[in-house]
C-alpha cells in the first residue's frame, strides 16, 4: 500500500487534514456496502421462494379440486347408469309378463305339430293374398357410415388445470436447488392425506346414498301396503292356456278387467320393488345387507298374501259355479217334464235364433237325436264368460272348420261339465268347448300383438258388464 504524504498547514495554530483522511477505513465501508447488498439479495430470494411456494400450493389446491369434481361426476354417472339399468330391468320384466302366449307355441310343437303346420300354411296363404295388392317397387338408398372425427375435444377447464399442474411441475424442477427436502416430504404427506380423505368421502357418500334409497323404498312400501284394499270380487280367465295346464297350476291367471286393476297394479308394484332392491349395491356394508334382506322378506310376505287371496277367491268361485250348475240341471228336468207335444213340434220346426251353430254341429246334433222320434222342448243353460265383441267376431269362422280334428280327450279339464242326460246339451257343450279351444290356438299370436289395444278398448265393455258369469239360453 502506497504511503501518501499528507500536506499540513497551520491556521491559527491548528492543523487541518483533507476530507478523505477523516475516515481512513475505506475498505470497511466497501465491505459494509457489500453486506447490505447481499442482505437485500437474500431477502429478495426469500420473498421469491415464498411466492413460488404459495403458487405451488394454489396449483395443488386446484388440482385436488379438479380431482374431487371428477370423482363426483364419475359417481353421478355411475348412479345414472344404475338407474337406467334398473328401468331397463323393470321394462324387461313387464314385457315378459305381457308376452305370455309365447308358451302356447312350445306346447303346440310338442303335442300337435301337424296342427301347427296347418295354421302356418294358412297364415302364409292369407299373407300372400294380402300382399297381392301391394306395390312391389322399392327404392334402394345406399347408407354410408357416419364419419366420426378421431380428434377428441377436451374440456377447456381440464386443459387449464392440466397445464397448471404441468407448469407447477416444471417450476418445481427448476427450483429444485432452492427447495429443501423438508418441503418435498411435507408436500408428499399432504398429497397422501388428501387422497385418503377423498376416498373416505366417496365411500361414505355411496353408503349414505344406498341407505337413503333403502329408506325411501321402505317408506314407499309402507304407504302402498296401507293404501291397498283388495277387491271384493276377482275375475279369472275364461279358460287356462295350454301352458298353464302344463304347469298344473291350481289357480288360473286373473283377467285384465276393471275390477282386477288394483290387485294387478299392487302385484306389479311389488315385483318392480324387488328389481329396485336388486340394483342397490351394499359395498360390503353389513348394515345395508341387513336392511335389504329385511325389505325383501316383507315384499315376499306381501306376494304370498296376494296368492292366498287369489286361491280363496278361486275356491269360492268354483263352489258357486258347481252349486249353480246343479240348480240349473234340476230346472231343466222340471221344464222338460211339463212340455206338450204341440209345442214340441212347433219348436222343432222353427230355426234356433239365439245361437248360430255350424253345419257340422247341426249334423252332429241331428245324428245324436235321430233315434228318438220326438223330443220334448228343453232349455239348455250353458255358463260362459262375456267376451269382447271384436274377439268373438274373429273367432266365429274358425269354429266350423277344425272342430272334428280334436277327440274327446282334448277338452279343457278345468271348464265346468254338464251332467244332464240330454245328449243335445252334451253335444252343444262339447262343440262350444272345442270351438273355443281351436280358436284360442289360432288367435294366440294375434292376441299377443293386439294386447294393448284389447286392454284399452275392453275397459269400457267390461265396466258395463258384471263380473259374474252370464247365462245364455238355447231353445231346440
Amino acid at each position: 500500500m502506497l504511503a501518501y504524504q499528507v500536506p499540513a498547514f497551520v491556521d491559527f495554530g491548528r492543523v487541518y487534514l483533507p476530507a478523505y483522511d477523516v475516515e481512513p477505513d475505506y475498505l470497511a465501508q466497501q465491505r459494509r456496502r457489500r453486506r447490505q447488498i447481499a442482505l437485500a439479495q437474500a431477502e429478495a430470494a426469500e420473498r421469491h421462494r415464498r411466492e413460488k411456494e404459495q403458487e405451488l400450493a394454489y396449483r395443488l389446491a386446484l388440482a385436488q379440486d379438479f380431482e374431487r369434481r371428477r370423482r363426483r361426476d364419475e359417481f353421478a354417472r355411475e348412479q345414472r347408469r344404475r338407474e337406467e339399468e334398473q328401468r331397463r330391468r323393470i321394462a324387461h320384466a313387464r314385457r315378459q309378463r305381457q308376452l305370455g302366449p309365447h308358451a302356447l307355441f312350445d306346447f303346440l310343437v310338442q303335442i300337435q305339430p301337424e296342427l301347427l303346420d296347418t295354421l302356418a300354411s294358412r297364415n302364409e296363404d292369407e299373407e300372400r293374398d294380402d300382399s297381392a295388392f301391394d306395390v312391389d317397387e322399392y327404392v334402394t338408398v345406399p347408407l354410408r357410415p357416419a364419419q366420426v372425427s378421431s380428434t377428441l375435444v377436451a374440456d377447456p377447464e381440464e386443459l387449464d388445470l392440466a397445464a397448471a399442474v404441468a407448469s407447477a411441475a416444471d417450476d418445481d424442477t427448476s427450483d429444485a436447488d432452492d427447495a429443501s427436502d423438508r418441503d418435498d416430504s411435507s408436500t408428499m404427506q399432504a398429497d397422501s392425506e388428501s387422497d385418503a380423505s377423498a376416498d373416505e368421502i366417496d365411500t361414505s357418500a355411496e353408503r349414505d346414498a344406498s341407505l337413503a334409497a333403502l329408506a325411501s323404498l321402505a317408506n314407499d312400501l309402507d304407504s302402498h301396503r296401507a293404501s291397498f284394499v283388495s277387491p271384493t270380487t276377482l275375475t279369472f280367465s275364461a279358460s287356462p292356456s295350454p301352458a298353464d295346464r302344463s304347469t298344473r297350476s291350481p289357480t288360473p291367471p286373473l283377467a285384465f278387467g276393471h275390477s282386477n286393476t288394483p290387485f294387478l297394479a299392487y302385484e306389479e308394484y311389488l315385483l318392480s320393488l324387488l328389481t329396485k332392491l336388486d340394483a342397490i349395491e351394499s359395498h360390503g356394508d353389513s348394515t345395508i345387507k341387513r336392511a335389504r334382506k329385511e325389505l325383501v322378506k316383507q315384499i315376499e310376505a306381501e306376494l304370498a298374501r296376494l296368492d292366498d287371496l287369489k286361491e280363496k277367491a278361486w275356491e269360492e268361485l268354483s263352489a258357486s259355479a258347481s252349486s249353480s250348475s246343479s240348480n240349473d240341471e234340476a230346472d231343466d228336468e222340471s221344464m222338460s217334464s211339463e212340455s206338450d207335444d204341440d209345442e214340441e213340434d212347433e219348436e222343432m220346426a222353427g230355426p234356433a235364433e239365439v245361437l248360430t251353430l255350424s253345419s257340422d254341429c247341426e249334423s252332429a246334433s241331428d245324428s245324436s237325436s235321430s233315434p228318438e222320434p220326438e223330443l220334448a222342448p228343453q232349455t239348455v243353460k250353458i255358463p260362459f264368460l262375456p267376451q269382447n265383441s271384436r274377439s268373438s267376431l274373429r273367432r266365429r269362422p274358425s269354429r266350423s272348420r277344425d272342430w272334428q280334428s280334436e277327440d274327446r280327450d282334448g277338452f279343457f279339464p278345468s271348464s265346468p261339465t254338464n251332467h244332464a242326460d240330454d245328449e243335445v246339451a252334451d253335444v252343444l257343450l262339447r262343440a262350444h268347448k272345442l270351438g273355443a279351444h281351436v280358436a284360442e290356438m289360432e288367435e294366440a299370436e294375434r292376441e299377443r300383438a293386439d294386447m294393448d289395444e284389447m286392454l284399452s278398448e275392453g275397459e269400457e265393455d267390461e265396466s258395463d258388464s258384471s263380473d259374474e258369469e252370464g247365462m245364455f239360453v238355447l231353445y231346440l
